[in-house]
């Protein structure tokens, strides 16, 4: 897959409309990378609906918009019950998105790693955490309105009540991007997070 920016944030992308035929022009000269990305894989109640996301799972207080329970077990070891909005299990190529945005560490999208980040814990101690690609998350929802989702990369939805389980765990298999040697991931973040920028503003 080769990302096209069409005005977005775009962190997935590795050109402009404007720079697309100069870069199939590329790619036909052989003048491009592949990279493999990690892809999660999650199931309900044990059932396997082929559910993917490149991204992230999240399972979520939708549409109550009340704080909800997340017991959260790796590997069937119980690790911590969450008091939250939702929790958040990304990829390294989503460590961008969403995570990124409730706090969530940023990763390399080519390395191989689980991210779990909580939205909106009611505890000052809960952070996000990163665990191993092997590890295999189970996530236990506790809700007394009956009422929550599970979102795939934003785009797909299941609806979930309380006391369902969702496993969460690395695809068998992998998605492949062209990015280009010219255009980094550390300079998309340098030009999409503005790493180094000055303050704008009068100078004194």
């Amino acid at each position: 897959m080769l990302g096209i920016n069409l005005g977005s944030l775009g962190f997935l992308t590795q050109v402009t409309l404007s720079e697309m035929s100069g870069s199939l022009d590329r790619i036909i000269h052989n003048d491009y990378e592949v990279q493999k990305r990690m892809l999660l894989e999650a199931s309900i109640n044990g059932k396997s609906d082929g559910l993917y996301a490149l991204n992230e799972v999240v399972v979520d207080n939708r549409p109550i918009g009340r704080m909800i329970d997340i017991s959260l077990k790796v590997n069937s070891e119980d690790i911590l019950n969450y008091r939250c909005d939702g929790l958040i299990i990304a990829t390294p190529t989503g460590s961008t998105g969403y995570s990124l945005s409730v706090g969530g560490p940023i990763i390399h999208p080519t390395m191989e790693a689980i991210i779990a980040a909580p939205i909106s814990a009611f505890s000052l101690s809960t952070r996000p955490m990163i665990l191993r690609p092997t590890d295999i998350l189970e996530l236990t929802v506790g809700s007394e309105h009956k009422a929550a989702a599970l979102t795939l990369d934003g785009q797909e939805t299941r609806e979930l009540k309380g006391g369902d389980t969702v496993l969460v765990k690395r695809a068998d298999y992998s998605h492949n991007f062209i990015v280009f040697p010219d255009r980094s991931f550390y300079k998309v973040c340098r030009d999409k997070l503005h790493w180094g920028a000055a303050p704008t503003g009068e100078s004194d």
